[in-house]
């Protein structure tokens, strides 16, 4: 039997027999095992021991309760998992009667300690975009089981921000298989106002950093991965500078007035 919040009592109901169904990890560092054990000539309680042959864990495996119910000798053991990622470990229990005589057996338990991976799929660094206009940032994740959550938030530097984060919506009901982060007009200027502290833009493009991380359903949360974005506030709008008359002349007859027009993207039509 296989539980991770023991709590010091070994009773039937506390215990989940199909543990071997079960996925530990994540969230939970420790598992408590506990088998018991019967014999004519009872059972030697010195010499009762749980191993792992898929990987060492001897120093990782602990003895926390021992209790004698009828003729059952009941043992508890906790295991810390923290240090392993996704396997199925096998266990062997041995146990030796007062005779001397030992006997064991083995069952699997199935770990995963593993964070999902996501991905930013339709940007990369530097890529263009414009701050005015509607945006999606398109992305996918994988995982040995299910994603639970995504997450994104801005930053102004390449460093992972500590606040601010928005968690997306399984809007395709896929797990976050594939995910959309969909932003409205405007929604990026105000980012670049917020992060940079200021009313009206100075220049003519800002770096945004947009991060994701993802989280899988036993609470394993991916390290934040993100992209750098060119933003233009007003990359899709032109600008008009008059260089004739620049103000205060007195004109008359035929009046030519003459300037400039540029945009940051695109052409002047």
């Amino acid at each position: 039997n296989g539980k991770s919040d023991f709590d010091g009592n070994i009773s039937e109901t506390d215990w989940d027999s199909a543990f071997i169904d079960k996925v530990f990890g994540g969230d939970e560092k420790t598992i408590y095992i506990l088998f018991a054990a019967t014999d004519a000539n009872g059972i030697d309680i010195d010499k009762t021991k749980l191993e792992c042959s898929t990987i060492n864990l001897s120093d990782k495996i602990f003895r926390v309760s021992h209790k004698s119910i009828n003729d059952y000798e009941y043992f508890v053991y906790k295991v810390d998992i923290s240090s392993v990622n996704n396997s199925y470990l096998t266990f062997k229990a041995s146990v030796t009667d007062n005779s001397g005589l030992p006997t064991a057996t083995t069952f699997q338990v199935n770990i995963d300690n593993e964070a999902p991976s996501v991905v930013i799929t339709n940007y990369s660094d530097n890529a263009e975009i414009y701050g005015s206009n509607e945006n999606l940032i398109k992305g996918s994740t994988g995982d040995a089981h299910k994603t639970k959550s995504v997450e994104y938030a801005f930053s102004n530097e390449n460093k992972v921000p500590t606040s601010g984060w928005k968690q997306l919506e399984d809007s395709e009901g896929n797990n976050f298989a594939a995910w959309e982060a969909k932003f409205k007009e405007n929604a990026l200027n105000d980012e670049i106002k917020r992060l940079y502290g200021i009313d009206d833009f100075e220049k003519d493009n800002y770096d945004l950093y947009f991060w994701v991380k993802a989280t899988d359903i036993f609470g394993n949360t991916s390290k934040a991965t993100s992209v750098c974005l060119n933003v233009l506030p007003n990359g899709d709008k032109p600008t008009v500078d008059f260089s004739y008359p620049t103000g205060g002349e007195i004109l008359g007859g035929i009046i030519r007035i003459t300037g400039t027009a540029q945009v940051l993207t695109g052409e002047i039509e």
